[in-house]
């Protein structure tokens, strides 16, 4: 089960369920089961609201550079 309490506002997320699968959007607003979520669609910033369970985090450069250094 992915953590989600780890989202927050203004991260980068990737839609991983649903019609919008591959999308990617900024997190405008977190409650407790849903994220109010900009998403990049055809050129055009659509709001959704999606379930926590709908999205996850995409790594910045620097949580990538540290996954690749971790032994």
């Amino acid at each position: 089960m992915r953590k989600h309490h780890q989202v927050r506002e203004g991260q980068i997320v990737r839609v991983i369920d649903g019609a919008f699968t591959g999308f990617r959007g900024e997190v405008k607003e977190v409650d407790e089961q849903t994220a109010k979520v900009d998403v990049q669609v055809f050129g055009r910033v659509t709001p959704m609201d999606l379930a926590l369970g709908q999205i996850e985090l995409v790594p910045t450069r620097r949580q990538q550079r540290r996954q690749r250094d971790a032994p």
